[in-house]
């Protein structure tokens, strides 16, 4: 099963990041985005910060939600979207790869994967700076290298040198040929 598959991804990972503290001495951390894609399904899986996008015709159809403490109060209903923004511990990670606890996959997917159909891999210092309507609007336009190109230029852009990690994947699905 899918779940079953991503589950023993995010356990190696883990485990390969917590064995490498303890031999290296460091405390490895990381964030994970990962798309399968299937004869008539399309399924993806993140952790931490880094987010997966599934655009159709120029929209975002979905997007998978931060493992940080501002979505977490969202989620619980502890405060409004705009004390959150404001909360100095906004951007603080309620899990990742590596750190003492095992991390809990979050889960996605689309039964009817299309021709068109995009799915953006990004950290956040790629989608960061970018509003929804943006990633949907350069994936529906463009060719995935030039859509991939504008974004990545865009997010560059508005960090003005003081962004985060800025790595995005975009996977763009074709008709199979005849």
């Amino acid at each position: 099963p899918v779940e079953r598959f991503f589950e023993d991804r995010v356990d190696e990972l883990h485990v390969v990041l917590q064995l490498a503290a303890a031999t290296a001495r460091l405390e490895p951390h990381s964030t994970l985005a990962a798309v399968l894609v299937q004869p008539e399904r399309a399924d993806w899986c993140h952790v931490c910060d880094s987010r997966v996008y599934h655009v159709r015709d120029g929209s975002v159809l979905a997007r998978t939600v931060d493992d940080t403490f501002a979505e977490q109060m969202l989620r619980e209903r502890r405060a409004s979207p705009e004390r959150v923004r404001l909360h100095p511990s906004a951007r603080l990670l309620t899990q990742a790869l590596g750190g003492s606890r095992r991390p809990g996959p979050n889960l996605g997917s689309v039964p009817d994967p299309r021709p068109g159909d995009g799915f953006l891999l990004c950290s956040d210092g790629a989608w960061g700076p970018l509003a929804d309507a943006e990633v949907g609007e350069a994936i529906g336009r463009h060719a995935p290298r030039d859509a991939v190109a504008r974004l990545l230029g865009l997010a560059r852009d508005r960090a003005q040198g003081q962004g985060d990690n800025c790595s995005l994947v975009l996977l763009k699905l074709e008709a199979p040929p005849r």
